[in-house]
């Protein structure tokens, strides 16, 4: 998701989080591990801390409850490289959403071993 001025990197990595939470559930997903590299978004979810970004913590939270389970799990930056290239070279698109089922997009490169996992 490309949203213009929304720079700050807890907020957008709570937004991703929401996100990943819609996209299960619109997929019908009833149980799920979401990882993330920024363990200042996988605590205050957990805890439920105010922060800039709590109104989407709380959306977060009230979309937990849709599943069976749900996990919210921290992963160092070297885990999950190609999510972090990614969310950099979205940074040229024009505000809006986007997302890759069946393959890779032409702005970066992710092994396809990654892609069909």
């Amino acid at each position: 998701m490309v949203i213009n001025g929304l720079l700050d990197p807890p907020s957008l990595e709570a937004l991703a989080c929401n996100e990943a939470t819609s996209l299960a559930i619109d997929m019908g997903v009833g149980k799920c591990v979401i990882a993330s590299d920024c363990l200042e978004v996988i605590m205050n979810i957990q805890k439920q801390n105010l922060y800039a970004y709590a109104a989407i913590l709380n959306e977060i939270k009230a979309r937990t409850t849709l599943f069976q389970k749900v996990v919210f799990k921290h992963e160092g930056r070297d885990s999950n490289n190609e999510a972090h290239v990614l969310a950099k070279s979205v940074c040229n698109l024009a505000p809006g959403q986007y997302v890759w089922f069946f393959g890779c997009p032409e702005i970066l490169h992710v092994p396809q071993n990654i892609v069909n996992n």
